[in-house]
């Protein structure tokens, strides 16, 4: 004598919501359940497939008490069945001789991510299996579908790719206004820089100045690190600044400002280059030790009085200048090289503190020297 098989079939009474956004974290492995159906492990096959005739599931449970022992399908019981002599062999053993050989357990405390790697990984031939869902200590707890999975991974996809394009419309935006941030910076960077050159003597109209400037300026990027100064400190003096920050960018563009400002405040020193060049470095130095920021910055400062016919320079180390004549055909020269036998330098010593600012050039005929622009 063989027990008939008992079937029961349950689906869960909470609502399973798989509208984006769905957290893996949120989802209940009890929610997926979608049949309970079992049958004793001493069910004849025959009980069995009356059971897949008269509904719609295609695995059953089979229990020896509260134990699960594995599953069977209406597929294999209808294989064994159908038969030449099958049903004369089969139909009155117990289903417990004929469980699925595959088959995939999960327990109710297993992540989510982790039932779809396990399901998603199996072979081709049980791959559309349903899942046993069973408790810490193995009971049966019931059935999932792998249409279930595909739907609650299909809803997890939706939901990266909806907070992916979320992040991308967010970082977006926010590259739209650094962009704008930069532009503004650029602009007001640019603005630092001299968009008309002061004349000599300050009344004299442009063609009649006694110094002439030209100058081009290429950033390597949207930002820079350098800049220039011009300034006219009295009638027959003008004063020159070149700098150059390390690096490019916002924080070199931070700089240079800064230097500017610095620069201003010091309008006293502003005739002694060496004077000038000290304070600076001495602010400057005593900034970057608040911050712990290490920056390297080079400048050119140079004074010239046309009525004397002197320029005067110190170098923070910044690249020599260059000085080019009309009448020269030969190289540029570095007027901080001291004397020279055609006579046209001499060095003499400004009286700087400045290391590098101690050199004097005699320069004779300075409008002469002006360039072809």
């Amino acid at each position: 004598m063989y027990a008939t098989a008992q079937r029961e079939e349950q689906v869960s009474s909470v609502s399973l919501d798989l509208n984006p956004p769905v957290r893996a974290e949120s989802i209940d492995l009890h929610v997926l359940v979608g049949h309970r159906t079992a049958t004793p492990a001493s069910a004849s096959v025959e009980s069995v497939a009356e059971i897949f005739k008269s509904g719609t599931v295609n695995f059953v449970a089979v229990l020896e008490g509260q134990r699960l022992l594995g599953m069977c399908s209406r597929q294999e019981t209808a294989a064994l069945l159908g038969g030449r002599y099958g049903f004369s062999l089969w139909a009155r053993k117990p289903i417990r001789d004929h469980l699925c050989k595959q088959e995939t357990r999960i327990k109710v405390a297993t992540p989510i991510g982790d039932v779809l790697r396990t399901v998603f990984a199996r072979p081709d031939a049980n791959f559309y299996d349903d899942v046993l869902l069973v408790d810490e200590n193995g009971g049966f707890l019931g059935f999932i579908g792998t249409e279930t999975l595909f739907k609650v991974q299909n809803a997890l996809l939706l939901t990266n790719i909806r907070e992916i394009e979320e992040r991308d419309r967010e970082i977006r935006q926010k590259n739209e206004q650094m962009e704008t941030d930069l532009r503004m910076a650029t602009e007001l960077q640019q603005a630092l820089m001299p968009s008309a050159y002061p004349t000599f003597p300050a009344d004299a109209a442009a063609g009649a100045t006694k110094l002439r400037f030209c100058h081009r300026y290429l950033a390597a990027t949207l930002m820079g690190g350098d800049f220039f100064h011009i300034a006219r400190l009295s009638d027959d003096t003008a004063a020159i600044c070149i700098c150059d920050v390390m690096g490019h960018g916002v924080r070199a563009a931070l700089i240079t400002a800064m230097m500017r400002a610095m620069i201003e405040t010091h309008s006293v020193e502003a005739s002694e280059p060496g004077r000038l060049l000290t304070r600076l470095n001495s602010e400057f130095t005593g900034i970057l030790k608040q911050t712990g920021t290490l920056v390297f910055v080079t400048v050119l400062y140079c004074v010239i009085n046309v009525r004397e016919g002197i320029a005067r320079f110190g170098r923070a180390g910044h690249p020599p200048p260059l000085r080019v004549r009309r009448s020269d055909r030969g190289p540029a020269r570095d007027p901080s090289r001291g004397r020279r036998r055609q006579g046209r330098t001499r060095r003499r010593s400004s009286g700087a503190r400045h290391p590098r600012s101690r050199r004097r050039a005699r320069v004779r005929s300075l409008r002469r020297a002006r360039g072809p622009g």
